[in-house]
């Protein structure tokens, strides 16, 4: 077998001189060594020729092992009878680990002259002493295990794995304008008319004067209003992270979404009427939440009101699901299942009111009554404004404007038709 040192001398190049070359060079000059080394062999591939010199090498290499264990063995039988100073000569570890450091090198040159094309043949050859290794990060020496040295520690932040996508705490939102009349805001008032009339209406006899009725008309109008926020964004931020910008802007829109429900539902508070049972109505030695809804129904229903649905809090809602009695400490039905939730809904008779928790109602608030009569003046998208402010052209700044115009008008004849009270308040009016 030619050796690569032999055909390095033939092409005039020392030992030196290849070890200077590019390993573009180096490639070069094993692809011709190795074709050099081709020529005759006949039915016989590269894959071959590799596991015939490997073969070879393995087999010497376990001679020369085999031949230091058993010299080994000789030595320590000597040390025994010689004493101490004998015991210097070399231990078995490091005479194996100093043959096969010398074979290393010849069998690591054969396995890179050889393995050209062979890719899917990995041949690990491994010293037994131990030397530092790179880790990606410090490890403190293990005896003869070496130091693991942190090679990348401080730049493993640029090969994280980025989850897809910005993560937001929920934004708990009324739907309160289910249930309301929302309208286009095509003005810049909203404007309802209200009628009060007088009416005086009975059997007559003839000849008698008839009574007379009469009626008076009046407006009553909300101006609407901007629900507006600002954020400002420099250019930088707007050319390199444009997703951050437009995540603010999403969370700006829902907070806006967010705002418009708590401003119907402030108007509702301040127009509202607060729950005045009627002396004939059922007094309660202990009277409860049920108690309350119940009877602020009937007043409703009394005057002529239908009320469409009840809202009160989450916190309020969960108390009465949760209701027990005083005498078994079981969950409670009132009057055996005749007040009751069921569905979301309590039922009166034929009306069946929709009874809804609402995250945006104070802990102890409620309303009931027919939210059709609250008029909603809504504009239909978000405006979005971008301009300079000040010097923010100079400071490389930009201002961001979202705004929704807003107008609530609950006509003044239908405000008696919607209670809105505290359960602490009307259970106080109830008791007998």
């Amino acid at each position: 077998m030619k050796k690569f040192k032999a055909f390095l001398q033939e092409k005039n190049i020392s030992e030196e001189s290849f070890k200077a070359m590019e390993t573009a060079e180096q490639a070069k000059l094993h692809g011709e060594f190795l074709d050099a080394m081709a020529e005759g062999m006949e039915n016989k591939t590269s894959k071959s020729f590799v596991d015939k010199a490997i073969e070879t090498v393995t087999e010497l290499f376990t001679r020369k092992i085999e031949a230091a264990e058993k010299a080994n063995k000789e030595l320590e039988e000597i040390v025994k009878k010689q004493g101490e100073e004998l015991a210097k000569k070399p231990t078995q570890s490091n005479f194996i680990g100093a043959k096969a450091a010398e074979l290393q090198a010849e069998l690591k040159a054969i396995h890179e002259g050889t393995n050209k094309g062979m890719q899917g043949e990995k041949i690990q050859i491994k010293s037994f002493t131990g030397d530092d290794a790179m880790g990606v990060e410090n490890f403190p020496n293990a005896a003869a295990n070496g130091t693991i040295t942190g090679a990348v520690s401080s730049i493993t932040q640029y090969f994280a794995q980025l989850i897809p996508g910005i993560f937001k705490k929920p934004i708990p939102t009324s739907n309160i304008l289910d249930y309301c009349d929302v309208l286009p805001l095509n003005g810049e008032q909203l404007v309802t008319i209200s009628e009060t009339r007088t009416i005086n209406m009975s059997v007559t006899s003839e000849g008698v004067e008839k009574p007379v009725s009469k009626a008076s008309w009046s407006a009553s109008s909300e101006t609407a209003k901007p629900v507006p926020t600002l954020f400002k964004t420099t250019s930088q931020m707007r050319k390199f992270f444009p997703t951050f910008v437009t995540s603010f802007y999403n969370t700006l829109v829902a907070m806006i979404n967010k705002t418009i429900p708590e401003v119907v539902i402030a108007k509702i508070n301040s127009v509202g009427t607060g729950f005045s049972p009627a002396t004939a109505q059922a007094h309660y030695a202990a009277p409860n939440e049920y108690d309350v809804l119940i009877e602020a129904i009937a007043s409703l229903l009394k005057l002529g009101y239908v009320p469409n649905v009840i809202r009160l809090s989450i916190f309020k809602y969960s108390a009465m699901k949760t209701l027990r009695g005083t005498t078994n400490d079981a969950y409670l039905l009132q009057n055996y299942g005749s007040i009751n939730i069921v569905d979301g809904s309590i039922n009166f008779g034929t009306h069946k009111i929709i009874l809804e928790p609402d995250p945006s109602f104070a802990d102890d608030d409620f309303v009931v009554g027919d939210l059709m009569s609250v008029k909603v003046g809504l504009d239909g998208s978000i405006e979005y404004v971008e301009a300079y402010e000040g010097n923010d052209l100079k400071t490389n700044k930009k201002s961001h404007l979202l705004e929704k115009y807003v107008a609530v008008n609950v006509p003044t004849a239908l405000r008696t038709g919607i209670i809105k009270d505290t359960f602490t308040n009307s259970i106080t009016l109830l008791t007998a």
